[in-house]
């Protein structure tokens, strides 16, 4: 029973149940039918000799032994089958479980190296709208340059105007001062001949009698004469009553002129303030992109046009104020000499020209085409606009236009004619796609075809036929619309601009409580809010 207990216990020790040896009843059920003997077959065999009882005792022995084994023998091949089924099933489980991982594997990997691609994709898209943003701010900085140079240059042009505006007045009041001299000699010759007259009248009245008829022929010829001078002096009168409103009416328009200058200056310097705002606006969200990537290779570069262009704001902020100061000097000096001569009627009407346009000149602004005047806004010649509106012209008219006919107009810069002519093309070819229009077929060299009948030339139409600034456009490649949020509140718009730093990272209400930049803590010299948020 030993060898028998200890193969039991190795058997339930490998299967990972507890071992639990037989009991006397359980041995007592597996015995065998010889132990189930009546009574009457125990009495025979207790008339057997010791030695039959002993050998009956081993055969039972070994029969028990026998239904023992043959019992174990069943149990084991059962726990065989069992633990061979849990490790199949096991095997099998472990196979799929590993199967199911590598899958997940490669799946998770193909995932990742999706998600890779489309991030290199973006951050290559993004480098490329960045570089494209420096390039654009690049082109912006040469053409402001460009333009300061030449509104330079218009500024030498006006005080020219200036200077010959006074020496005509002094030429005017020279030529007042010759005229009542000669008004002066004119009396003195008549009333000397009127005494001559005088004297001849008395000696015919001496001589009457003798002297009648020779009298009165005398008398007749100083009456003709007399009314020849008088004749000549009144068509003299009127001469020059008739030049003095002509330069009147050359003055008046003049100061029209003047005026619509003045106008077209503040509206130019207004507009390449506001492209300025827009361009730092663009590079502020650029250079917040940029820190969100966490790339650093180009920050100098965009913190250099930043500066640049913020450089250029200040200037030409100045420009505007300074501009307005001249104003107002003109305005005080007008005002002076308008009190020394209240009777001039040209000095009145130039303080209303600066007070406010002419209504003929809002009323041809308004009904214009207003293709016409987004296409003239675009290029930008705005100075351009009172002309187009006085000839009535449309964009199918300006279609047909050529630079001679431009010039024709009075617009004599060639690069403005060009930069007109492209942007009506490409105007209509815009306009073509939403089907506006029909589109006319235009050959290689379209013929010239007349302007509408243009009005009097004067000479102030002249003085601002040359436009006062290049064409300042956008790259038409490069378009970024950008809206971005205070990075203080993260709510509101940004909406102002800090200098020298020239960064639009704040709404109008927190940058009134900061004194240095969120961005790049310079410290705040000035502050002011966009023009167009």
């Amino acid at each position: 029973m030993g060898g028998i207990e200890n193969i039991m216990k190795f058997l339930c020790d490998e299967m990972g149940t507890e071992y639990a040896p037989p009991t006397p009843k359980s041995l007592s059920s597996a015995a065998t039918p010889d132990e189930e003997l009546s009574d009457t077959d125990r009495r025979k065999s207790m008339d057997f000799s010791p030695l039959s009882a002993s050998y009956l005792h081993y055969q039972r022995a070994k029969e028990r032994r026998q239904q023992e084994l043959i019992v174990m023998e069943e149990a084991l091949k059962e726990n065989f089958a069992v633990q061979s089924s849990i490790n199949a099933n096991s095997s099998e489980r472990r196979k799929k479980l590993l199967e199911d991982i590598a899958l997940e594997q490669d799946r998770m990997e193909s995932e990742i190296m999706l998600l890779q691609t489309k991030k290199e994709k973006e951050k290559k898209n993004l480098l490329d709208v960045l570089t494209n943003i420096e390039n654009h701010s690049a082109k912006l900085i040469d053409q402001l340059m460009l333009l300061n140079d030449r509104t330079t240059q218009v500024e030498k042009m006006a005080a020219v105007l200036e200077r010959d505006r006074i020496e005509n007045e002094e030429i005017f009041s020279i030529k007042q001062e010759k005229l009542e001299q000669m008004q002066k000699k004119e009396i003195l010759v008549a009333m000397t001949e009127m005494l001559k007259c005088e004297e001849k009248y008395g000696k015919y009245e001496a001589e009457k009698f003798n002297l009648m008829e020779q009298l009165q022929n005398e008398e007749n010829e100083s009456n003709w004469k007399l009314y020849n001078i008088f004749q000549e002096r009144e068509l003299d009168q009127q001469i020059l009553i008739n030049r003095l409103l002509e330069e009147e009416q050359y003055q008046k328009e003049a100061f029209e002129a003047l005026q619509l200058q003045k106008d077209i200056q503040h509206q130019e310097i207004a507009h390449q303030i506001h492209l300025i705002e827009k361009e730092l606006s663009n590079l502020t969200v650029a250079e917040i992109k940029k820190k969100d990537l966490k790339i650093d290779s180009e920050m100098n570069v965009l913190a250099d046009h930043r500066i640049a262009l913020a450089s250029l704001l200040s200037d030409l902020m100045a420009a505007k104020q300074q501009r307005e100061l001249e104003l107002k000097e003109r305005l005080q000096q007008m005002e002076l000499k308008r009190a020394q001569e209240m009777e001039d009627f040209w000095l009145i009407q130039y303080q209303k020209l600066l007070d406010r346009k002419p209504k003929g000149v809002i009323a041809a602004e308004l009904g214009l085409d207003k293709d016409v005047k987004s296409i003239l806004l675009d290029v930008p010649a705005i100075e351009y606009l009172p002309l187009f509106a006085s000839k009535r012209i449309s964009l199918s008219t300006l279609l047909k236009f050529t630079t001679k006919d431009l010039k024709k107009m009075g617009i004599l810069d060639d690069e403005v004619c060009e930069a007109i002519l492209n942007k009506a093309r490409k105007y209509f070819k815009n306009m073509q796609a939403e089907e506006k229009y029909f589109l006319p077929e235009f050959s290689d060299v379209p013929e010239p075809s007349a302007p509408p009948e243009p009005s009097t030339p004067t000479e102030p139409e002249e003085v601002h036929a040359e436009p006062t600034a290049p064409p300042l456009s956008p790259d038409d490649d490069t378009k970024l619309w950008c809206q971005t949020e205070c990075v203080i509140c993260l709510d509101v718009q940004t909406s102002s601009v800090f200098l020298p730093c020239g960064h639009v990272c704040c709404c109008r209400d927190c940058s009134k409580k900061v004194e240095l930049c969120p961005m790049c803590r310079t410290t705040i010299s000035s502050r002011f809010i966009l023009t167009v948020s």
